[in-house]
């Protein structure tokens, strides 16, 4: 039986401010204040160096049409980031890490977290 604290970066660590498109912001006073071990992150997206490290075509299409996505889809990468670095630091084992914005599946282990990003009609079973 799995007993942790899972962090919902929606609820917990960030906000949704809504400008056009939903933006993620990192809350780092918020972040710092947890003091539960957190075990599992859920999340749209993952920390810069977690596959895919390099936009596609259909990134560079969207970006055509709206040059600031650009710095914006650098930016929410690299806050998750921050925020995986930030977590560790604070001691947190951060053993699971989900996400599915990219729309196709990758296991990666990196740094003792298992990133699991999630495809289409992906589930999971998660048995911790």
């Amino acid at each position: 039986m799995f007993v942790g604290v899972f962090v919902c970066v929606a609820v917990l660590v960030g906000v949704f401010v809504c400008v056009g498109v939903d933006v993620f912001v990192l809350d780092i006073d918020k972040l710092n204040a947890i003091r539960e071990n957190i075990d599992v992150v859920i999340a749209h997206s993952s920390p810069s160096f977690c596959e895919p490290v390099h936009f596609n075509e259909l990134v560079w299409y969207f970006v055509s049409q709206d040059p600031s996505l650009h710095d914006e889809l650098l930016r929410e990468r690299k806050d998750f980031e921050t925020m995986h670095a930030t977590l560790k630091l604070n001691g947190h084992r951060v053993e699971y890490w989900f996400n599915g914005h990219f729309h196709f599946t990758k296991e990666e282990l990196i740094d003792d977290t298992n990133f699991m990003l999630l495809g289409i009609d992906k589930f999971y079973e998660f048995n911790h």
